[in-house]
Parts: C-alpha cells; structure tokens; sequence
C-alpha cells in the first residue's frame, strides 16, 4: 500500500509509447551520451554511457538518456495519462506537473498498482507497441523462458523491484 518510486519498472511504458507514436523503433539507432534537459542530466545507474546501440538495446540494458529522451518527444502528459489509464496514477509532489523525472520513476505508485499497470500495458498503448516493448525483456537467463521482466531500484536506493509478466500473467 505503500508510495514508492518505481524507479525504472516503469520504462517499458516509456518505450511502448514511443514505438505507437513512430518516435522510435526497436531497430533505431541511437546513443547514449551524456545529455541536459534544461537542469536535468539523468545518468545510468553505473554513472558510464554506452555510446551508440539500438532502442531495444536501451530498454534492455535500461538506460536512463535515452528513456529520458524518448519521454521528451513523446510528453509526460501523455505518459501520466497512460498511467491513470492502466490504474497506476503517478502521484506526484502537491503542485507538481508530470515531468520528465517520470521516465525514470519520478512519482509514486504502489505494488499493486505498478503490477496492474504492467498488466494493463497492451490495453493502455498498441498491443503491437506493447508486444515490442516486451519482446526487448524477454531474455533466456535469468528466470522462465517468454517472462519479460524489468528491475527498478527507487531515488536514493530505498527500493528494489523487479515485475515480470507473459502472456497471461503479470
């Protein structure tokens, strides 16, 4: 029941919504440098830059940068929208408008929400937006073969998360 930040659990949404706007495929290239939104300078978890690699590859090695930027084109509007949508509001500090933070878990959502949404993901964007999204966290080690699942680790470490889902269960 708890409010946490989700930290990076939430990127296949980010991804998702990028790929049903055309802003990117899993196959675009791109890169991972250090880059500034006004005074936001996201970095990647390990504070190193990957350097130019495809989209799926981004999602998958869950890159902050290009998370960040694929939200910029899309818009936080749209991506707290989609939120809701799946029953997963973002909440928000009082005052506060969706930002671009929220790429990387900049709200606050419960387990049982954060599950829902991941559930919910096919319903809330294009299953084939969905579906690809997924399919760049389907990897044979570790866990069940065809279980796309992403970690998060909340701001300031306090959480660790981890949400899987196939088919039929999330």
């Amino acid at each position: 029941q708890a409010l946490r930040s989700p930290g990076s659990t939430l990127k296949p949404l980010v991804y998702a919504l990028g790929f049903e706007g055309g802003v990117v495929r899993p196959d675009t290239l791109l890169e991972d440098l250090p880059r500034r939104w006004g005074d936001y300078a996201p970095e990647n978890y390990d504070r190193a830059f990957a350097g130019r690699l495809t989209v799926a590859d981004a999602l998958r090695q869950s890159l902050n940068a290009p998370a960040v930027a694929i939200l910029d084109q899309v818009g936080p509007l749209r991506m707290a929208a989609a939120m809701k949508a799946a029953g997963a509001p973002p909440r928000l500090p009082p005052g506060a408008a969706p930002a671009l933070p929220l790429a990387l878990g900049g709200a606050g959502v419960t387990l049982r929400e954060l599950v829902t949404l991941h559930a919910r993901l096919p319903q809330v964007v294009e299953r084939r937006a969905a579906e690809a999204a997924l399919a760049a966290l389907v990897q044979p080690w570790p866990g069940p073969p065809g279980v796309a699942w992403k970690t998060g680790t909340s701001w300031g470490g306090r959480d660790a998360w981890a949400v899987g889902q196939d088919r039929r269960h999330a």
